[in-house]
């Protein structure tokens, strides 16, 4: 009989644990004691290591085997690369012999694969010119995979924008939650990239936290994806004129905004808001506006964000609220990726003369 008490990575000292005890009749005569660590997925031996049996009255108690009082074993190992990811077997054998052959009893316990990965995302921060991260990834193939990286992922676009090696910063806290995972003590990242936040605006971006066995963060790797975060980009705009003569009506005004760095294109849309119907459109060529740029000096297309359009009314629309919408688009026609800003709606007259 037997039983494995303890199997597991000590993530402070990155050592295996191994306790448990095995109790046989045909230990009589088998003074020697080993622990065998086997790796069942490639079908071979990892090492042997002789042990001092301990007291186990807890087992004596409840099996009539000869060994059984003195059934225990306890042992720490250093915690091999080879162990991760296989299916690792302990085998407890009792042998005649010195070096644990000879004639020899042993008791297999169930194979474990050491394969945990646990993360948390603790910050994501997106300026101008920066993003900052912060964060920490356990993962038992570290011992394999030695290089740790953080990658910055465009999720839109499915395209990686930038990579960095880290060093290994302790978290203590994490290595209270996880301490039977083999790098908890030294999981922490907090990583800042360069960054143009106008160039993004509007898409999702991904955090990877990656343990690779190369130097380049490819080859074998452990990736933990963390959750999506949008780029926020600044819009703003101003309507300043709305002038009805002569059965038209001419619009000028504003908008910037960090989207339209891949949203190029620049339509007017002429609304009715009484009826929820668009009237027209137009694509318009964007106009000089060094005072807008003044005041909002960080949004990409500031400098250059005027607009100026001209619709024909008709006079079904006399005493219709009409808003006037700004979009910047990256479709020839204004659909597809757009960015609006709607301005306030105005009453027509009574009379469009």
């Amino acid at each position: 009989m037997g039983y494995l008490d303890t199997f597991d990575v000590d993530a402070s000292t990155n050592t295996l644990n191994i306790s448990g005890w095995h109790a046989t009749d045909q230990s009589v005569g088998k003074d020697h004691h080993f622990i065998i660590l086997y790796d069942a997925t490639k079908n071979r031996e990892l090492g042997r290591y002789e042990v001092n049996s301990t007291i186990r009255n807890d087992v004596a108690k409840v099996y009539n085997i000869y060994n059984a009082g003195k059934s225990g074993f306890n042992l720490r190992v250093n915690l091999s690369p080879a162990l991760i990811g296989d299916n690792i077997q302990v085998i407890s054998r009792y042998s005649n012999a010195t070096n644990g052959e000879g004639n020899y009893a042993d008791y297999w316990f169930a194979p474990k694969t050491f394969n945990a990965n646990k993360s948390h995302l603790d910050k994501v921060e997106v300026s101008n010119n920066q993003v900052h991260v912060s964060g920490w990834q356990v993962a038992d193939a570290s011992v394999k995979q030695q290089n740790h990286f953080v990658i910055l992922y465009d999720a839109t676009t499915h395209r990686e924008i930038t990579r960095q090696k880290v060093n290994k910063v302790s978290r203590p806290d994490v290595q209270r939650a996880y301490p039977n995972i083999a790098n908890a003590d030294q999981s922490r990242f907090d990583v800042t990239f360069n960054f143009n936040k106008a160039t993004y605006a509007g898409h999702q971006l991904q955090v990877i936290s990656r343990y690779s066995n190369a130097n380049n963060g490819e080859e074998i790797k452990t990736d933990a994806w963390f959750a999506l975060t949008t780029v926020p980009g600044n819009n703003q705009g101003f309507l300043d004129s709305f002038v009805v003569k002569n059965g038209q009506v001419t619009v000028s005004g504003w908008q910037a905004a960090d989207t339209s760095v891949n949203q190029s294109k620049h339509f007017v849309i002429l609304y009715d808001a009484t009826t929820h119907r668009e009237i027209a459109r137009q694509q318009v060529t964007n106009i000089n506006r060094p005072d807008v740029q003044k005041t909002y000096p960080t949004i990409y297309n500031s400098a250059k964000s005027g607009f100026k359009a001209t619709f024909k009314l008709d006079n079904s629309l006399v005493g219709h609220n009409i808003q006037v919408i700004s979009r910047y688009s990256d479709a020839n026609n204004g659909e597809g990726n757009h960015t609006d800003f709607w301005f306030k709606a105005i009453k027509l007259p009574q009379r469009l003369a």
